[in-house]
């Protein structure tokens, strides 16, 4: 991707040459470009020129229902170069179909060292105690890649998005809840004892943890025992009872009465 100055015939060759010979320093020669059906005649010669076959589509896509409405426009050319990584990132090559796009041009991408933050996005920004007065703000409103009151450029590790158009993924407490039982149920498998007797210990907690985390409960009631009725006495209601109450009225009418 590359900024145009105007939508002119020459900005238009001039941006796409740029990117013809950055691929040729890759190893890479398009074989297929999907253009706007009202893309211009000289970029259509351009890439004809150049043994690319030529797709038009209609125009579709919006990045303005991505960005918070108040982001200046004047910032949107700064967003091309992580767009172009990110599209890239998402691509799988041609050539090499287990590889995505990014790598086979530009080699393994680092997520952790390069995180990618929501571009367009109204953020607040944590000063330094080293790069602020004794009584400034800890923290700047900003956009991704520029200041609303100084319109500079500030890196930073900590800051905090408020996005507009969509939520940020997060965890919920049962998700967290659940995430530490998984974790809980893992060391404890790992520190089991060989011996039957500790064994017979962690079984019990194990049980309730895979419990919690594949969502069934145990049973209450344990059907391998043995019931205290038996079949045949509980099919006859009118059986012999076998209370020992002292006070029961049949025990009563039965004692023999001592004056």
């Amino acid at each position: 991707m590359r900024p145009m100055k105007s939508k002119s015939d020459e900005s238009m060759v001039k941006a796409f040459t740029d990117i013809y010979a950055y691929l040729k320093t890759r190893n890479l020669q398009p074989k297929l470009h999907v253009l706007y059906n009202k893309c211009s005649k000289a970029v259509q010669t351009f890439m004809k020129n150049n043994g690319t076959d030529i797709h038009k589509i209609p125009r579709h896509h919006r990045l303005g229902a991505m960005v918070d409405i108040n982001c200046p426009l004047q910032l949107w050319d700064l967003f091309l170069a992580q767009m172009q990584d990110t599209l890239t990132l998402l691509c799988t090559s041609r050539r090499y179909p287990s590889k995505s796009a990014y790598e086979e041009m530009e080699g393994e991408f680092g997520f952790t060292r390069t995180p990618i933050s929501i571009l367009g996005t109204k953020a607040l920004v944590f000063v330094d105690p080293d790069e602020r007065a004794s009584w400034e703000a800890h923290g700047v409103d900003c956009y991704v890649y520029r200041l609303l009151h100084t319109k500079g450029v500030r890196k930073t590790g900590t800051y905090h998005l408020y996005p507009t158009n969509f939520k940020v993924p997060s965890m919920s407490d049962e998700d967290h809840t659940l995430l530490a039982a998984q974790q809980f149920l893992q060391v404890i498998k790992q520190n089991t004892s060989p011996d039957a007797a500790d064994k017979l210990t962690h079984a019990y907690p194990i049980k309730a943890l895979q419990s919690i985390i594949t969502g069934t409960t145990p049973p209450r009631v344990d059907s391998a025992q043995l019931h205290r009725v038996s079949g045949s006495a509980a099919l006859n209601p009118i059986s012999t009872p076998t209370s020992n109450d002292p006070t029961a009225p049949r025990v009563i009418r039965a004692t023999k009465q001592v004056y």
